[in-house]
């Protein structure tokens, strides 16, 4: 749909020349061009969305963590990974931006349709020899039923701690068929349930932190633009750097700072895999890459709030605001400044909350036996008001 937008003249505007954009009679794109585009867009964000968190637990899947050769399979495919996304990336930041800008748009949107087009017909292909894990149901779900089991059972407090959630998965007499099997998921879950929602718990203030973190680098599709677009950027008599590819230059300076920080940590919390350790369950990986685009995404609102506010704060009748069309007689210096402090902010309130998080180990309890020992609802209640009234 996005492609369709640049390839047919119905849905979009027709061409301004230089001299129409100065005399400011360009024609402006009317309500269904607009509509079109968003449609695009939103279909874009929706195919993005159920492919991206999803692609490497996927492929982590096909290979068996157990063996020695599954553990160099996944070593291998992160590397890969990450090695391709980071290439494609910067070729889609200067090939391909190029194209746009001093070729054809439709070219340039082409590219990517046609790869797209591709990778779907491999991915098919290979739906024969591919490693199917089966769906453990809905981790959504799973997370309510610990909720609404500890409440019920009054176990939770007000207050969501560790030490509440734990009692949710304590087993009072009647709450176990003969079979082993709950009798009612709502009323008991099992320890992994619970050790899902604290790990959400005691991620999700460093994950927030995150958000602020990604601010400033959703700016670099706007005004990082509108700064290029005012420079000389010509190499040469003929060759001029696309105003969007100015971008690549802190996108290599994050990566290397990112890779230095991965690296760091994998090196102190020795992996088999050789990565970084990863907080959430195995089963979970996809919520944790779905989380980490969802930062990306509030990162974004958040920009356009805050550009928003600024446009309505900082303008007057004798002067624009600062983030003014006219950067030049606006004050964008002011604005960097401004996204600068709230990252000092934002820094400070994830030292606060990164020193109170513990970082979670792993024990094989492959081969430990799990005795479980029933107790009568008196009983449950004898000791946990022993336990309350020791503290």
């Amino acid at each position: 749909m996005v492609t369709l937008t640049a390839w047919l003249p119905e849905f979009h505007p027709p061409s301004c020349t230089p001299q129409q954009q100065i005399l400011n009679q360009c024609v402006k794109a009317s309500t269904y061009h607009v509509g079109v585009l968003l449609m695009g867009l939103c279909l874009l964000s929706i195919g993005s969305a159920g492919i991206r968190p999803c692609s490497i637990p996927f492929g982590v899947d096909q290979f068996d963590p157990t063996t020695d050769e599954g553990k160099k399979g996944i070593n291998s495919f992160f590397n890969w990974y990450y090695t391709t996304f980071t290439v494609v990336l910067l070729i889609t930041q200067t090939v391909v931006v190029y194209i746009q800008d001093s070729v054809s748009w439709k070219i340039g949107f082409a590219i990517p349709t046609v790869c797209m087009f591709c990778s779907i017909i491999m991915f098919f292909i290979g739906t024969r020899i591919y490693v199917h894990v089966k769906p453990e149901g809905s981790i959504f779900s799973s997370i309510a039923q610990v909720l609404v089991a500890a409440y019920k059972s009054e176990k939770l407090s007000f207050q969501l701690r560790s030490r509440a959630l734990n009692k949710a998965a304590l087993i009072v007499e009647g709450e176990v068929n003969p079979d082993g099997s709950r009798v009612d998921q709502w009323k008991l879950v099992s320890i992994q349930q619970v050790e899902e929602v604290k790990c959400l718990a005691r991620t999700f203030p460093i994950w927030a932190a995150g958000i602020l973190g990604f601010t400033s680098m959703a700016q670099q599709g706007t005004f990082t633009v509108s700064q290029a677009l005012k420079m000389d950027r010509h190499l040469g008599p003929k060759f001029q750097i696309p105003a969007g590819s100015l971008g690549v230059i802190s996108f290599i300076t994050i990566a290397a700072l990112v890779e230095k920080v991965r690296r760091d940590s994998a090196n102190s919390h020795p992996n088999p895999m050789g990565i970084a350790p990863m907080q959430f369950p195995e089963h979970m990986r996809s919520i944790a890459n779905a989380l980490f685009s969802c930062s990306f995404a509030l990162a974004s609102y958040v920009s356009s709030i805050l550009v928003t506010t600024v446009h309505h704060a900082t303008g007057t009748h004798s002067h624009p605001d600062w983030l003014t069309n006219d950067i030049n007689e606006g004050r964008l210096d002011y604005f960097y400044y401004l996204v600068a402090g709230i990252g000092v902010l934002n820094l400070i309130y994830f030292l606060l909350v990164a020193q109170r998080y513990h970082y979670k180990g792993s024990i094989d309890l492959q081969d430990k036996a799990q005795d479980v020992e029933l107790g009568s609802k008196g009983e449950l209640d004898y000791h946990t008001a022993g336990h309350e009234d020791s503290k």
